[in-house]
């Protein structure tokens, strides 16, 4: 059996029913220059070949991706019998799914206010540990120019790294420059800086 080229079939087969949306692999996602990420990742079943999950992502963009992650994520379910495998026989299936299932989930993410919102609530049920929920909410509030707000979690990131010894490649580095600036007030440097990152991450997820 030939292997399924789910890059293909995004392309050819919903990309073209789905005039908002934009794809790469096997992620589709809304169109624009909104800071945050938005789409739906097809996900393959190894348990139902032909088949895949749909994932509903949303992803702030002024942080430093390399891969995409699932930080706030929604899986859509079948409308016809309300369970979450999709299958590639039934492209116009997937279509309506993604409008009606997942299209009001995105919506919510419009704006970086309610995924604030979304990212602290997470943050506080996960212990208050997750280093990079925090980075995404320190990052987010220095888009939105609230420097003191972008500082406090740049701190707590800082904390929480010292704390328990957490080695992230590069992380700390970034953290605390980040803390260097908005601490001395140099608040364009740091803003500059957020926008090279989108930069990157746009890069290295190669999306537009």
């Amino acid at each position: 059996m030939a292997k399924m080229n789910w890059s293909a079939f995004v392309k050819n087969k919903l990309i073209p029913e789905l005039p908002e949306f934009s794809s790469r692999g096997r992620l589709v996602y809304l169109k624009g220059s909104s800071p945050i990420l938005r789409g739906v990742y097809l996900e393959v079943s190894s348990f139902f070949p032909g088949s895949v999950y749909l994932q509903c992502l949303v992803l702030p963009l002024c942080v430093f991706h390399e891969y995409i992650s699932f930080s706030i994520f929604n899986r859509i379910r079948n409308p016809i019998d309300g369970s979450t495998v999709f299958s590639s026989a039934d492209p116009e299936l997937i279509i309506e799914a993604i409008l009606s299932d997942g299209g009001p989930f995105l919506a919510r993410f419009e704006g970086p206010e309610r995924l604030l919102e979304e990212l602290e609530t997470t943050y506080r049920e996960l212990a208050k540990s997750d280093i990079y929920y925090a980075e995404m909410i320190a990052c987010t509030y220095l888009y939105l120019q609230d420097f003191r707000k972008s500082r406090k979690w740049f701190h707590i990131m800082d904390n929480v790294i010292f704390k328990h010894r957490i080695y992230y490649p590069g992380m700390r580095g970034r953290v605390q420059l980040m803390l260097h600036e908005l601490s001395n007030r140099s608040h364009e440097e740091a803003y500059s800086r957020l926008e090279e990152w989108e930069r990157v991450t746009r890069r290295n997820l190669q999306i537009d």
